[in-house]
């Protein structure tokens, strides 16, 4: 359960959510609706400046830090927490030859996409990164539909691309305010 002190919004599901909800409750298997984008990463990455640009995602965007209500409620609600904290899973796979390295990140990814989300408390993104070299990752960033399409994994990752810059700098960041998801279902 989650503490009630850290509740920032609430309010119903749009009616697509309330069919990806609907089905993914049908689906023991927690696959349908799982998401997952994975991608190269070229140069150095600082991991904690990376794990701090996600969670600079994630308090920027309320639909991040959602989650959803179905039991002792008239129907379904979607729940914006006022703060949730990501944990990047790092993984060094430098000692494996690139083919064994391939073959480990398709072993994570299809464990990975067996491992569902719980709607009701999970953080409904997960970030993993594998250090193939010193100057080149592979990300694997697995969510849930419910809370954002494809179309938001590349505005994410422009603004991630900007926060991460930014730290790396020590600057401040520039980004419009985001379009908060109640906007929408308003």
């Amino acid at each position: 359960m989650f503490d009630k002190r850290n509740v920032k919004n609430l309010y119903a599901l749009t009616p697509l959510q309330e069919g990806i909800l609907f089905h993914s409750l049908m689906d023991a298997s927690g696959s349908t609706y799982f998401e997952q984008a994975c991608f190269n990463v070229n140069g150095q990455v600082n991991v904690a400046f990376f794990q701090k640009a996600w969670n600079e995602l994630i308090r920027r965007h309320d639909a991040l830090r959602t989650i959803f209500v179905m039991k002792n409620v008239p129907q379904p609600l979607q729940i914006v927490l006022k703060q949730r904290e990501l944990t990047i899973r790092v993984e060094d796979i430098t000692h494996l030859t690139p083919e064994e390295q391939d073959e480990r990140i398709e072993a994570f990814r299809s464990e990975d996409r067996k491992t569902p989300f719980d709607l009701t408390k999970d953080l409904l993104i997960r970030i993993n990164l594998f250090k193939r070299k010193d100057n080149l990752h592979t990300l694997v960033w697995s969510f849930h539909h419910i809370i954002m399409d494809g179309w938001s994994v590349s505005v994410l990752y422009e603004e991630l691309a900007v926060i991460y810059t930014a730290l790396l700098q020590d600057k401040k960041y520039h980004l419009p305010e985001p379009i908060q998801f109640n906007s929408y279902i308003k």
